[in-house]
């Protein structure tokens, strides 16, 4: 007699927990001592026992699912398939482990050949030797910053993992990270400046070493390309460019309020140049909005 109502011992649309992880949720409680005076794991050891007597039973299974919801909602964001995630883990990294290695044979390779193109100084003045020493160093922060990456992500989930709660539905989109630390630890490096005798080893060890840290902390880096953006932005008023505006507005506003509280019959040549100064801003105003829009 099956297990579950479907027959094939697995999670369903219509059985949203396995056994497996009802066993794995009550050995966490009771091994960490969450359940001190037994008022969750009998329910739910006894909604078990009844439910496995007679799968085809859906109230059995009802009961179960609520007693299994209600100590859930006690330990989260620990529950049974986390826990079963957390123990298989290595599992669910091994491409992102295959990744790790394989990027670092690239940035050992390239850093041998690169030791090897020093000492052959017959092959210095041939165009295809020096076009790949040219490319290689070229994509080497590239491979360094995917590489930070890869390292960040490791560390970051074998750390979930070891606190039991690695969710593999949400392992999900760690390539566009690696894909960020590469394009961000490439273009950092071309974004900062370096003289023309700086070649030596040390120089390009500054250049990995950038590029490595900025796909370690691609969030930090992110941040502050983005605070520069916000900046540039500010001083060069492209907010109120963006919106049809240059910023003539409040100036027309303060100037309408100051028309208002003068006389014009007594004051008619104050009144016209504040009257003209308002109409000047009104123009400039139109042909910019004239001009974003066209």
């Amino acid at each position: 007699m099956p297990l579950f109502p479907n027959g094939n011992g697995r999670r369903s649309l219509g059985n949203p927990i396995a056994l497996e992880e009802v066993d794995a949720l009550i050995r966490h409680v009771a091994e960490k001592g969450l359940d001190p005076n037994g008022q969750w794991i009998p329910d739910l050891q006894a909604a078990r026992a009844d439910w496995q007597a007679t799968p085809e039973d859906t109230t059995k299974y009802a009961a179960l699912l609520k007693c299994y919801t209600a100590l859930t909602a006690r330990t989260r964001p620990v529950s049974g398939r986390v826990l079963l995630d957390s123990e298989n883990s290595d599992k669910h990294l091994k491409w992102l482990v295959y990744c790790t290695f394989i990027l670092l044979l690239i940035a050992t390779t390239h850093g041998v050949m690169r030791l090897w193109f020093q000492g052959a100084t017959q092959l210095a003045g041939q165009p295809m030797w020096q076009a790949l020493r040219f490319s290689l160093d070229f994509l080497n922060p590239f491979v360094w910053g995917a590489l930070g990456s890869c390292v960040y992500l490791l560390k970051r989930l074998y750390d979930i993992a070891t606190v039991q709660q690695f969710d593999a539905a949400l392992f999900r989109g760690w390539w566009v990270r690696l894909v960020l630390g590469a394009v961000l630890g490439g273009v950092v490096v071309q974004i900062f400046e370096f003289t023309a005798d700086q070649t030596a080893a040390g120089s390009e060890l500054s250049k990995t070493a950038i590029a490595f840290l900025t796909g370690l902390g691609v969030r930090v880096v992110y941040g502050a390309f983005e605070r520069t953006v916000q900046v540039l932005a500010e001083k060069m008023n492209l907010g109120t460019v963006h919106n049809g505006d240059d910023g003539t507005g409040d100036a027309r506003t303060a100037l309408a309020q100051k028309l208002a509280q003068i006389d014009a019959d007594k004051d008619p040549e104050k009144y016209r140049a504040l009257l003209e100064l308002m109409n000047e801003l009104s123009g400039r105003s139109t042909a910019l909005t004239t001009e974003t829009k066209a």
